[in-house]
């Protein structure tokens, strides 16, 4: 049996756990596009809703209430806040 093994930026385990499980039948899966355009081209994958996609949700950070992670942490939300 040979080895399959999907490999996407960042190598995360996760898509590549779940593209093995869709591939295995499994049921229906989002992935991430980078890195399953060769299964659908070759329909190993299929959309089943090319329509469907998933909705864009926001960012929510909190801040601790005080010591050095604060100020940190501020810096954090002001860059993020800043490069929207």
């Amino acid at each position: 049996m040979s080895r399959i093994s999907p490999v996407w930026p960042g190598n995360s385990a996760f898509p590549i756990a779940a593209v093995l499980a869709v591939w295995a039948g499994l049921g229906i899966r989002d992935l991430p596009k980078e890195g399953s355009g060769d299964d659908l081209k070759t329909c190993r994958l299929v959309r089943v809703r090319p329509e469907w996609n998933l909705p864009v949700l926001g960012v929510l950070m909190n801040r601790p209430d005080g010591g050095p992670q604060m100020m940190l942490t501020c810096r954090l939300i002001d860059y993020a806040t800043a490069h929207h």
